[in-house]
């Protein structure tokens, strides 16, 4: 279970093939399963993986269990925004809420529940979104922002509804910087032109601490908001700015290099002909702790020696590139 202490952690999962992955009626939790449980023991950590049926009798039992910090319902079924409140009034000691690849007959789960969490949830500090509809809004993120003071983590990537409707803005950010401080992750993936470089500049100012940043396939944020970033974030260790259609080049690349000697993880792909051979090299030189780096359809003219630097011979465990 992710982002979650093992002592006292309980993880139920149903595992479904080829045409019965998606069933229209998947099977069902047993509220009484998850009563013993909290009868039985002072849980602390939750993990429900679908496709399962979780639906307003398993939250009611879920809502009594005063001791839990972390819950991950992912790709769970039947949710409801009254069985999310129910859980989120419930459990206010909860520090990380996992709805990846969740939702609800008819649009049962919305915002809303969002919202809920946000007001009743003042400890969290890990909330993941992805691959959900409906729920991350303008409205909801707002929320999230003004009730959770402590997150360090936010996956909005893949949700659907925030990339037609602008559930994140530079605005938003802007709130993120400003009551988030200690914020450290940040997946989303941009939704038309709602988040530019006013946005992820305020985030890079307002959260010195970040070590990751995903603005894969923006055409809104380019140089100028990653130079903000490698002169404010020197604890990065993953940036991907893959399919941003050339906004991103060498020079801002070159920065990060800089300010940002921790690096891990850099996805360059699709960048267009931003990168430049001298800027990987200078990756190469300072961020000896790389482990990946994809340069897929980045058309980088690579020299000899940048490419001898890139792959270090005498290093047991090369870095992974592509």
């Amino acid at each position: 279970l992710e982002y979650v202490p093992r002592p006292r952690a309980v993880c139920m999962s149903t595992t479904l093939s080829g045409a019965e992955r998606s069933p229209a009626t998947p099977p069902a939790l047993p509220p009484s399963v998850v009563v013993e449980l909290a009868a039985a023991a002072s849980v602390e950590a939750l993990c429900v993986e679908g496709p399962l049926a979780v639906d307003g009798g398993v939250l009611t039992a879920i809502a009594k269990m005063a001791t839990l910090r972390h819950l991950a319902l992912r790709g769970c079924r039947q949710l409801s925004d009254a069985g999310i409140a129910e859980v989120a009034a419930g459990c206010p000691q909860l520090e990380s809420l996992d709805l990846a690849g969740s939702g609800g007959a008819k649009r049962a789960l919305t915002a809303a529940a969002v919202i809920a969490v946000g007001r009743n949830c003042p400890k969290l500090r890990y909330l993941c979104l992805h691959d959900t509809r409906f729920l991350a809004t303008t409205e909801s993120l707002n929320a999230v922002v003004t009730g959770c003071p402590q997150l360090q983590r936010l996956n909005l990537s893949e949700a659907m509804y925030m990339m037609a409707h602008h559930g994140l803005t530079d605005s938003l950010l802007v709130r993120f910087a400003q009551q988030c401080r200690d914020l450290r992750r940040l997946d989303f993936t941009p939704g038309r032109d709602a988040v530019t470089d006013a946005g992820i500049t305020a985030l890079a100012q307002g959260c010195p601490h970040l070590e990751h940043l995903d603005v894969s396939s923006s055409n809104t944020v380019t140089d100028a908001a990653v130079h903000a970033v490698a002169q404010r974030c020197p604890q990065l260790r993953h940036l991907s700015v893959s399919y941003t259609g050339g906004c991103i080049t060498g020079s801002s690349i070159t920065a990060i290099a800089r300010g940002c000697p921790h690096l891990q993880h850099l996805n360059l792909g699709h960048t267009h002909d931003g990168m430049t051979s001298d800027a990987l090299s200078f990756v190469a030189r300072c961020c000896s702790d790389l482990r990946y780096l994809d340069l897929s359809r980045s058309h980088a003219r690579l020299t000899d020696g940048t490419r001898t630097e890139l792959e270090p011979s005498r290093d047991p465990n090369p870095p992974r590139y592509r």
